[in-house]
């Protein structure tokens, strides 16, 4: 689920922010998002903007659960029926992209395994990936450092992958074989 990147909040169409990012994920890693039909009719990757794509998305899971107006918009049924599947404390798909403390920068070379604060030709060889396959948006990071957007499009990436989905896996949010492997680095 997405709950902790959620807090609760009703998600209609315009919003932007971390919650839209990890429902779009929930979607995508249900295959409600999956690409059918006409090109570009169907969201293949999170953006983390909840436009037409999510709102048709989220009806069509809404229909599929049986949750009835199956609105597109996320509010107090969908939420109930999610915490539900859930067993009412639902952990989260992506996490928070902002470490509690900030480690120092080091310098990163592009065969290492990459991690938050690193810098160098290895992060933008990275960021150039990410960006090139969707999972992080132009303009929202810093080149060339591992930053907090760069972190939470490597999770994203990684749980959309199935490699790993939550700090309490080894390897979480850091670029090493096998997350480097998948993205063809």
């Amino acid at each position: 689920m997405f709950f902790s990147a959620n807090s609760g909040r009703n998600l209609t169409v315009g919003l932007k922010g971390q919650d839209v990012w990890a429902l779009q994920v929930y979607l995508i890693t249900n295959n409600i998002l999956a690409p059918t039909g006409p090109a570009g009719s169907k969201l293949t990757n999170p953006t983390g903007y909840f436009g037409a794509l999510t709102k048709n998305a989220l009806a069509e899971y809404q229909a599929q659960a049986g949750i009835s107006p199956a609105s597109g918009l996320l509010g107090p049924k969908t939420h109930a029926y999610l915490e539900n599947l859930s067993g009412g404390t639902a952990p989260a798909v992506v996490s928070s992209p902002t470490p509690v403390t900030a480690p120092t920068p080091q310098p990163a070379s592009s065969a290492s395994s990459l991690s938050y604060g690193d810098t160098g030709s290895g992060v933008v060889n990275l960021q150039t990936v990410l960006v090139g396959n969707g999972f992080l948006s132009p303009g929202t990071y810093t080149e060339g450092t591992f930053d907090g957007a760069t972190l939470h499009a490597v999770e994203t990436f990684q749980c959309f992958e199935k490699i790993a989905c939550s700090d309490a896996t080894p390897g979480y949010g850091t670029v090493g074989p096998k997350t480097r492997g998948d993205l063809g680095l």
